[in-house]
């Protein structure tokens, strides 16, 4: 019998990928957070949250703004980091 993962549990893995690419994307453009937000249309301490409170919900429009700033497909921020095993 198959047990179904807990969805709550799938969101939360899938936005700490999120944070965590952003955050290796942001590394690799050397982009300062002042001007991120400001390109991105969010505040800057909007950013410092995303990356650092893991607690905080994020909205997808500004994950979004994100993205199309530091020109990376959205879709590509949810996928499984190269260093984790997929789960079958």
């Amino acid at each position: 019998m198959r047990v179904m993962a807990d969805p709550q549990i799938i969101a939360d893995e899938a936005l700490a990928r999120v944070r965590k690419r952003l955050a290796m994307r942001i590394e690799e453009t050397g982009i300062s957070t002042a001007k991120l937000a400001r390109r991105a249309g969010v505040s800057p301490r909007t950013i410092q949250r995303l990356l650092n409170e893991p607690e905080r919900d994020v909205y997808v429009r500004t994950i979004g703004a994100l993205a199309a700033v530091l020109l990376i497909d959205v879709k590509e921020l949810f996928e499984p980091l190269p260093d984790q095993s997929m789960e079958e």
